[in-house]
């Protein structure tokens, strides 16, 4: 029996150095866009480089308890894969999703305990190295199955939804999710691990790469599903009269950006005195959700349009609307010159800045 350097070791130890650039790159990019769902990227990452890392020194030392950290690390790579596929397209995590990877973790950790679930035995070409088997063999399997058809699901609905200036990097997080999720399944299931030691892991690398790399650099991604914001409107709340418009959608332009001013002033004004239960904080419709934020000190309602609400764009749209307040507190007067509001632009995308654009 072989202890030390083998194909499958070396192949293994260079697939979990290829993980660690997406680790770098999930923090770099937390840090730059402080967006939640780079956190759980970037956890997926982690536990996917102590996986392959550890299944590589199982291999040097052909080590049991070395190679039961590698099986226990499925657990953790399991939950942050549910709760990125659940942040990227929804407001809450699913608790079915939850309910499964918790079962599979259970039975995963149950059945690490059996001694009959690791074998040391050989490669066709002779090397020494240490096998699952028994219970823990298809529980693993169902493991990686699960996370990796979440990851495929979500990430090719992303890529469908996508607009054209966010499609490369979509495609690309599609296909890294396709190779780690499938290719190196079916690598292992036709025994082409057993031709060439290791590229199964090598395979699961360059996948795990490929999408951490792809949807760190365009964040944006992550938005893409939860809701679709349409525009922005900034309206006199005395008046009625449109103060500033920005629309994130070619096709969403605005009609009659008087009438719109003058309808959401009604509705604000009537709802306010024939019930008298406070300003109107949302209006839902078929197709579109109208959250509003109205100012107690300044006569203006900020309204924004998208096809869902949620706690990101409430939050988001009360950051705009307060620093508007500072910035542009001093030009609304009696009289409204829209011309000293044209560089709200610059605040709309710094306040929305994780919102797609569509042609």
């Amino acid at each position: 029996m072989f202890v030390g350097w083998k194909m499958h070791t070396i192949i293994t130890f260079i697939a979990s150095g290829l993980v660690i650039p997406g680790i770098i790159f999930a923090i770099y990019f937390y840090f730059k866009y402080k967006y939640r769902p780079i956190i759980f990227l970037g956890l997926s990452c982690f536990f996917s480089f102590l996986m392959i890392f550890s299944y590589a020194f199982a291999d040097f030392f052909l080590s049991v308890p070395i190679l039961m950290i590698f099986c226990y690390s499925y657990v953790p790579m399991g939950f942050s894969v549910v709760l990125l596929v659940d942040i990227i397209s929804r407001e809450s995590f699913d608790p079915i999703k939850i309910m499964v990877i918790s079962l599979l973790s259970g039975a995963l950790m149950i059945a690490c305990l059996d001694p009959n679930s690791f074998a040391v035995d050989t490669y066709p070409n002779g090397e020494w190295t240490i096998f699952f088997s028994g219970k823990l063999l298809p529980i693993l399997a169902v493991h990686e199955l699960v996370m990796g058809s979440l990851m495929i699901y979500y990430f090719a609905k992303i890529h469908i939804n996508a607009p054209k200036k966010l499609q490369f990097n979509s495609f690309m997080c599609l296909v890294g999710t396709i190779i780690f999720g499938v290719v190196t399944t079916v690598a292992v299931i036709l025994g082409l691990h057993l031709a060439v030691p290791g590229i199964h892991m090598a395979l699961f690398g360059v996948g795990i790469l490929i999408t951490a790399i792809s949807f760190a650099k365009q964040p944006k991604l992550a938005y893409i599903l939860p809701f679709k914001v349409l525009r922005l409107a900034i309206i006199e709340s005395v008046g009625g009269i449109p103060i500033y418009s920005y629309t994130w959608s070619e096709k969403e332009e605005m009609s009659d950006a008087s009438l719109f001013s003058g309808m959401m002033h009604a509705i604000n004004q009537f709802v306010q005195e024939s019930l008298g239960k406070g300003i109107v904080s949302e209006i839902h419709l078929e197709e579109a959700i109208l959250i509003l934020r109205k100012s107690e000190k300044h006569p203006i309602i900020c309204v924004l349009v998208a096809n869902k609400s949620s706690k990101t764009l409430r939050d988001a749209l009360n950051s705009f609307t307060e620093r508007f307040l500072k910035d542009y507190s001093q030009f609304l007067t009696e009289t409204i010159d829209e011309e000293k509001f044209k560089t709200t632009s610059n605040l709309v995308l710094d306040c929305f800045p994780f919102v797609p654009e569509y042609d």
